[in-house]
């Protein structure tokens, strides 16, 4: 059982990141759908390598030239993968019409103006947010961010349901519910945990009510459009949820 849970997680790890994993796990479809319950654990491995660079680029740099270099960093370790989904998402809710052709631009490989615009204004806000922080609270609050921002995905899946027959959505389909929404449990109170180390009650409150507002909000625009997820969804969900971390940690400094 340790080894297939292993091997799960290294599913999750290979597709989500660019780090290097052991050779030799066959990385089947199965192992997939269930590396979803895997993915804020992929984030936190990701904001502690962010927290340890940013530690060094900070003695380095003003703290918004480390800012620009910790999100670059971060966009190089995942290959830009949830950022592209954000863009797609983007252009698709953007260019209007019904579910057909919403997907459609979502499918194109192409960023138009709303996803271009997506990005920039993700990732200002971004860079704007760690750039305002104090450098001292910036390595926990990575941290966080990278890890609690991709609960919502899992989340996702877990309350809803793929918007068409193809694409990641559909392929991480299948596993039981109720061990999704057991991790799911234990995430939400490890991150309370870390947040209340930070900031206390007050912390956990508005960090629980950006993330909770944002992930709403991004849930229902798409929603009320394709009927369910696709995997640009869960990308763009996790970009939203780095963001509204970000926002609830500055609420208090």
């Amino acid at each position: 059982m340790v080894r297939e849970e292993l091997a799960i997680f290294s599913t999750a790890l290979r597709f989500f990141t660019r780090l290097p994993v052991p050779g030799g796990i066959e990385h089947t479809a199965r192992r997939f759908a269930a590396a979803v319950r895997y993915y804020p654990v992929v984030g936190l491995i990701l904001g502690a390598i962010l927290a340890a660079a940013w530690v060094g680029l900070a003695h380095l740099f003003p703290q918004p030239v480390a800012a620009v270099l910790i999100v670059a960093l971060a966009a190089l370790l995942t290959g830009a993968l949830h950022e592209d989904g954000f863009a797609d998402l983007c252009d698709g809710l953007g260019a209007g019409g019904d579910k057909a052709r919403t997907l459609a631009v979502m499918r194109d490989s192409r960023t138009g103006a709303f996803g271009a615009l997506g990005l920039v204004l993700l990732v200002g806000l971004k860079l704007a947010a760690l750039a305002s922080m104090a450098p001292e609270r910036v390595p926990m609050a990575l941290l966080v961010v990278h890890g609690l921002s991709r609960l919502a995905p899992l989340l996702a899946v877990v309350a809803s349901r793929p918007a068409d027959d193809g694409g990641l959505g559909k392929s991480i389909e299948g596993e039981d519910r109720r061990v999704r929404i057991t991790f799911i449990a234990v995430y939400v109170v490890f991150f309370s945990g870390l947040v209340w180390t930070m900031d206390g009650a007050s912390g956990v409150l508005a960090v629980a009510v950006t993330f909770g507002l944002l992930h709403l909000a991004t849930r229902f625009l798409y929603e009320r459009r394709l009927g369910g997820y696709t995997g640009d969804c869960l990308g763009a969900l996790q970009q939203v949820g780095e963001v509204s971390v970000l926002l609830g940690v500055l609420a208090w400094p």
